[in-house]
């Protein structure tokens, strides 16, 4: 009789861990949908900041407390923008289709110098931002408030990411998909190779970059499954058109095509459980 008994709890047992199993993989970081529609996202430790689908080249600026994640909660703010950034000051900039730069001061947007076509922020007074000229690569400039003014570096990308004053490291990207890291030293760029071919890059935090990779823009984290080797995880969800992640890592942010917004407010230790929970690959 006991022995029956046993059979059956154990029996019902392992059907119950076969289907968690099958729900929700061990040490996986779920993504969670946010209401409403982006098509440039920026966040820090305060929240959210997007670029609302309006039609048009600029769209409508949002901003979302870290207290409504997952709400629609959203307060609209004044002006268009088409892309955003934000440093962990909490102090955003955009810039609009026309090249025009501008940087939040509490209530409304100060116009700044220059002509860009995007821009990356550490905060505290610092920035970088991929230039208005022809071509692919365009110029590269970095700003500092002590100067207040745009400086030219070295070089040609599509894109760059601030890592923030924490490790103060600039990255770009160039169209192709090479990732180079700003050396202070000799004002030039050095190569990454450690980064795979990459359609977007948000190095915020340079101890969780986040990448979406030029096949077919999956999202990657850069990781580790056993706390000795890192390496490039994830590769289940996408496309994604932008990425975001805060120096303090999480929440990390993915938009998809058609403007829906994804979260996720752990890491996964083996990178999985991306929006479509699919298997996780690594590279």
């Amino acid at each position: 009789m006991r022995i029956e008994v046993f059979k059956t709890v154990l029996v019902a047992t392992l059907s119950t861990l076969i289907l968690l199993a099958i729900q929700k993989p061990a040490g996986a970081a779920y993504w969670n949908t946010q209401p409403g529609c982006a098509r440039s996202i920026a966040n820090n430790s305060s929240g959210v900041w997007v670029i609302g689908c309006d039609a048009g080249n600029d769209g409508r600026i949002w901003f979302l407390s870290i207290a409504n994640l997952g709400t629609s909660a959203w307060v609209s703010e004044p002006g268009l923008a088409k892309q955003i950034a934000v440093g962990d000051d909490n102090i955003p900039w955009v810039v609009n289709s026309a090249g025009a730069v501008f940087r939040w001061n509490g209530s409304s947007w100060d116009s700044e110098p220059g002509c860009l076509t995007s821009i990356s922020v550490a905060g505290k007074a610092y920035a970088t931002g991929i230039g208005c000229d022809a071509g692919s690569d365009k110029s590269i400039w970095f700003w500092s408030d002590s100067h207040h003014r745009w400086t030219q570096l070295a070089g040609v990308a599509a894109q760059t990411s601030f890592t923030g004053m924490t490790y103060g490291n600039i990255y770009d990207r160039t169209a192709a998909g090479v990732v180079n890291e700003f050396s202070f030293s000799t004002f030039n760029w050095v190569q990454q190779t450690w980064v795979p071919c990459a359609s977007q890059i948000a190095f915020a935090d340079f101890a969780s970059p986040m990448m979406t990779d030029c096949t077919n823009n999956s999202v990657w984290f850069w990781g580790t499954t056993d706390g000795t080797n890192y390496r490039w995880l994830g590769g289940s969800s996408g496309p994604a058109i932008a990425i975001a992640v805060p120096v303090q890592s999480y929440p990390a942010w993915m938009i998809a095509p058609g403007g829906t917004m994804c979260y996720t407010v752990a890491a996964a230790s083996d990178g999985s459980g991306w929006c479509t929970n699919e298997n996780v690959v690594e590279q």
